[in-house]
């Protein structure tokens, strides 16, 4: 709102006060007016570098150089403007798999952090794993979890990671998961998508693991 619609219309003011500066006032009146242009454009200025939802005040100003596009990494890579962050972006057209079995939905703001919600979905449409950004929903029985502020984990009950969310740096996830059901296994790695049979399944299909196990005598620690 601050940078679509009160930039444009602080320096439309400003262009008002000028003209009417120029032409219709003298003196001490057409000081006062210049007093208001700047004062206005001032105001644009503030709207403008505060108007980035996303990144926050200034952000431009202090990194000129960030990119504009945020990177989702789950078997595949795609690119989303860091923009739509503000409102989320639901990433189910990019995560495209038979029976969807991947939900995600991720939003971010300056002001309230990164945001995201995440089910896994079992060959019945039942949920497997259900977490947010704040609390891990529903895991299988005899499974364990640990995180910090970049990244969340869930292994299974032989300790295999079957699920990782890690933010690295400021605009890229990733989303790293082994799902097995009777006949299939699908493996997302970073940006390596794989159907196998579960059989088949190799210890280096899975992650790595990021943080030390039982979690509640490690909360937190990274391996």
């Amino acid at each position: 709102m601050l940078r679509d619609f009160w930039f444009q219309f602080l320096l439309f003011c400003t262009g008002i006060l000028v003209s009417i500066a120029g032409i219709f006032v003298e003196g001490n009146q057409r000081r006062l007016v210049f007093s208001l242009a700047i004062l206005f454009t001032a105001a644009a200025l503030l709207s403008y570098v505060w108007g980035d939802p996303v990144r926050g005040p200034f952000a431009k100003l202090i990194h000129p150089g960030s990119r504009d596009t945020f990177w989702l990494h789950a078997g595949i890579a795609a690119g989303f403007p860091v923009q739509q962050l503000k409102d989320g972006v639901d990433f189910s057209r990019a995560i495209n798999l038979p029976g969807q079995p991947i939900e995600l939905k991720i939003r971010r703001t300056w002001w309230s952090g990164w945001e995201y919600d995440l089910t896994v979905k079992g060959r019945l449409g039942e949920k497997v794993i259900a977490l947010t950004n704040k609390k891990i929903e529903a895991t299988p029985a005899g499974w364990d979890s640990n995180s910090d502020d970049n990244a969340i984990e869930i292994i299974d009950e032989k300790g295999l990671p079957r699920l990782q969310v890690i933010q690295a740096g400021d605009y890229d996830v990733y989303i790293n998961t082994v799902l097995t059901g009777e006949n299939q296994a699908l493996v997302l790695k970073d940006d390596r998508l794989q159907f196998k049979h579960p059989s088949k399944l190799l210890v280096t299909d899975f992650p790595t693991r990021l943080f030390r196990y039982p979690s509640y005598a490690h909360k937190g620690r990274r391996e």
